[in-house]
């Protein structure tokens, strides 16, 4: 019966990976993955200005501003739902909202 010898694994060194490519697919890897956060960011926010009523539309808004805005509409739902006497049916906007939100998150 034949010994098994166990070598022991040398790691690469970075100049060979850089020639090989390891590095820069692996950088490239990142760029579209970090790419591909972009495209979903930039639908998120297109959906939040289809969303709220007050964002203009016809101008751009930066994303600061579009933030400002949701937060104003939801600040405005929770303050309707507080005091008008058919709270119930306010309620569905807010759930409206959710699940508009979770729907886009999940076939994203």
């Amino acid at each position: 019966m034949k010994a098994l010898v166990l070598t022991q694994s040398r790691s690469v060194s970075p100049r060979k990976l850089v020639k090989s490519g390891g590095i820069r697919k692996c950088r490239k890897c990142e760029l579209e993955l970090e790419e591909q956060e972009r495209d979903t960011m930039e639908l998120l926010f297109e959906k939040l200005v289809q969303m709220i009523p007050a964002i203009p539309k016809d101008r751009k808004v930066s994303r600061l501003e579009i933030l400002q805005h949701v937060i104003e509409y939801i600040q405005d739902l929770e303050s309707q739902m507080e005091f008008h006497p058919d709270a119930e049916n306010l309620c569905s906007g807010l759930n409206y909202l959710r699940i508009s939100l979770q729907e886009k998150s999940i076939c994203l």
